[in-house]
């Protein structure tokens, strides 16, 4: 968060397979900064598992839009 100036949301979940606790961030970033936090995850947990998937519209606190009329 610190390294980006991103926000994370942090979910508490089991793992299917293990039925360990596991934690999933969901973090939304600009396709530009993708390779950065990649590298940052690869650093961080090389086996992390990531879904990447481009997004059309984010709305809410931290992003800006344009009103609808």
């Amino acid at each position: 968060m610190s390294e980006m100036d991103r926000g994370t949301t942090i979910y508490d979940v089991i793992g299917g397979y293990t039925n360990k606790p596991k934690k999933v961030l969901m973090i939304v970033v600009s396709e530009e900064q993708y390779q950065t936090l990649k590298k940052i995850i690869d650093e961080c947990d090389p086996d992390a598992f990531m879904i990447m998937s481009e997004v059309r519209d984010v709305n809410g606190e931290g992003f800006t839009y344009e009103p609808r009329m």
